[in-house]
């Protein structure tokens, strides 16, 4: 066994033949140090000379940028980087120029540069240079934005809910305004029950609006109607036209005192007023005017109790920057009719798409709008540019009332006599029988409320001055249901047609459909951005805004006077895009 004293010997060697290398590792620390210290140096003089040409670059874009900066942007960024003492060739630029009426409104400027810097101790590691790449975006501009308010007005809004609806309203176009400069905000307000109506100065701009067409032969006619009706208005074209000199040789197949727009199925998968394929080739279709049920039997219908005559509703108010014009249209706001969202959201997406420039400018040269509205709706994917849609309903949708083809434009077979009325309107009209025989072709049906004084006069029997009316003056004269009793009492199958000449269209799960459809073609390419409001709405339809709007935080599900607090959200949201210079 080794005694301790053995031990204590060999740990004294071991030290001793250890000595050596403790020297060496230490050489080594000491040259690691080094080399660090030196890379730390080439580095900083790395980091000075990007900093140096980032500062350079940042100063150059800027003043580039500015909407005041006269001269080329490329030409001021080489300058700058040129007097700072970098190589203006080592140094790629891009610019972007915005304009509206003739005036810039935005220009950005991109540069970018690679530099290199030489080593003066990483050169050991065989590392010569140190490259790096700086790049610096300005940006200076307007931001404009074009806002499509799209509200409900239909019947359940009656009362408080529509008041607070007009409160939260006018104070969305005051602050919108306030936050951002009366000349950088354009809004469209859209009213909507089961229809929208267009403004006259809106309507008469609108391609295609006023189409003529000629009767040939009595099956265009029949092309277009029911079995029954088609039979009555054949009938009518055919003998009126080949034995009467008042019969209609001519017609508009539209109702200009209509203002509103029947849209297809395929327009709501379009941004555009109307698709471009669909069965009307991109042409605008109206809905017919006809009256509600009105107090008095027999009255004279009026716009206000007219469907899409000028009066019934608030029309659009497009394109529109002055603000007391905004809130004295939302003052005008009267609750009634149905509810079609589907609708209102169609109208409202549409108003931003530039295809309604040619619109605006002539409403513009004409007077009818402001100057700066000129070449808006502005193209969609502009930086200086904003669309954005508020929707607002408490509804879900409904059924949309129309007339049936056959009565919403062409022959009637109603007749009218200036002489034989002879200061006696209900004395001057006369019905085509077609069915009836020669001898009683023509029934006079008299005083309206008495059945008593009904005649028939012989085919020949026609006064001279008799002119044949289309459904257009048929029923701006009368009422639905007065149109069958008082001309169709005595002919069954046409009393029937007549009576049920209301078209319901649709269903609510076609216009939850049309909704869905317009939504997501409004924020394609989020080009548009949707902000949804569902005041103290049923479930289905909060669903289906939620649905409709951009993203969640884009949606306002409220009660009460809650609306006011959502508007005023959404109106402060849209500021906090704004950009800066």
């Amino acid at each position: 066994m080794r005694t301790i004293e053995e031990l204590l010997l060999k740990t004294r060697q071991f030290r001793r033949e250890e000595s050596g290398s403790l020297v060496v590792f230490s050489i080594f620390l000491f040259v690691l140090i080094l080399m660090i210290a030196g890379m730390a140096v080439d580095m900083m003089r790395h980091e000075q000379r990007r900093v140096a040409l980032q500062n350079t670059i940042d100063s150059a874009v800027i003043a580039a940028s500015s909407i005041n900066q006269d001269l080329n942007a490329e030409l001021v960024v080489r300058d700058y980087v040129s007097k700072a003492g970098f190589d203006p060739n080592d140094v790629t630029i891009s610019a972007n120029q915005s304009d509206l009426n003739g005036q810039v409104t935005g220009r950005s400027v991109m540069a970018s540069a690679d530099f290199s810097v030489g080593t003066l101790f990483m050169g050991f590691m065989d590392i010569d240079e140190l490259h790096g790449v700086t790049a610096s975006r300005a940006e200076e501009g307007t931001q404009f934005f074009e806002v499509s308010l799209v509200l409900d007005i239909s019947g359940s809004m009656y009362g408080t809910k529509l008041d607070r609806l007009k409160v939260a309203a006018k104070n969305f176009v005051t602050t919108l305004m306030d936050n951002n400069g009366v000349d950088n905000v354009i809004i469209s307000i859209v009213p909507y029950n089961q229809h929208v109506l267009m403004s006259p100065e809106l309507q008469s701009r609108i391609d295609n609006a006023n189409q003529v067409v000629t009767i040939g032969a009595p099956i265009l006619m029949a092309s277009a109607s029911g079995p029954n009706s088609a039979d009555l208005v054949a009938a009518s074209a055919q003998r009126g036209a080949g034995t009467n000199s008042g019969a209609l040789t001519q017609y508009n197949t539209v109702n200009m005192a209509s203002h509103c727009v029947a849209f297809e199925d395929d327009d709501f998968h379009t941004r555009r007023l109307v698709a471009s394929n669909n069965s009307h080739r991109g042409q605008v279709n109206f809905t017919a005017v006809w009256a509600d049920r009105i107090r008095n039997a027999y009255e004279q219908p009026t716009n206000t109790n007219s469907y899409c005559a000028d009066g019934r509703q608030t029309s659009i108010l497009a394109f529109e920057n002055d603000e007391t014009t905004l809130h004295n249209h939302i003052d005008a706001f009267r609750a009634g009719g149905n509810t079609s969202v589907d609708l209102g959201m169609k109208w409202g997406t549409a108003l931003l798409d530039p295809y309604f420039q040619g619109v605006v400018n002539d409403m513009v040269d004409d007077g009818v709008l402001a100057s700066s509205a000129t070449d808006h709706p502005v193209d969609f994917g502009r930086d200086d540019a904003r669309k954005i849609v508020v929707l607002m309903t408490d509804g879900i949708n409904t059924l949309k009332e129309d007339l049936k083809e056959p009565f919403k434009a062409g022959p009637s077979r109603i007749w009218f006599s200036e002489t034989q009325a002879d200061g006696y309107e209900f004395d001057g009209y006369l019905v085509e029988m077609p069915d009836n025989s020669a001898s009683q072709r023509w029934y006079v049906p008299g005083n309206p409320y008495d059945s008593t004084d009904d005649t028939f006069l012989a085919e020949d029997a026609l006064p001279d001055d008799a002119a044949q009316w289309d459904h257009h003056a048929v029923y701006s004269r009368f009422e639905l249901f007065d149109v069958a009793s008082y001309f169709f009492a005595r002919d069954d199958a046409a009393y029937r047609d007549y009576r049920n000449a209301e078209n319901t269209s649709g269903s609510y799960g076609e216009a939850d459909t049309r909704l869905t459809n317009i939504c997501n073609a409004a924020k394609t390419r989020n080009e548009i951005a949707v902000y949804t409001v569902a005041f103290e709405a049923p479930t289905a339809a909060e669903r289906l805004l939620a649905g409709c709007a951009t993203s969640a935080g884009h949606h306002f599900d409220v009660d009460g006077t809650g609306i006011s607090d959502a508007f005023n959200s959404i109106a402060s949201h849209i500021s906090l895009l704004r950009l800066t210079e």
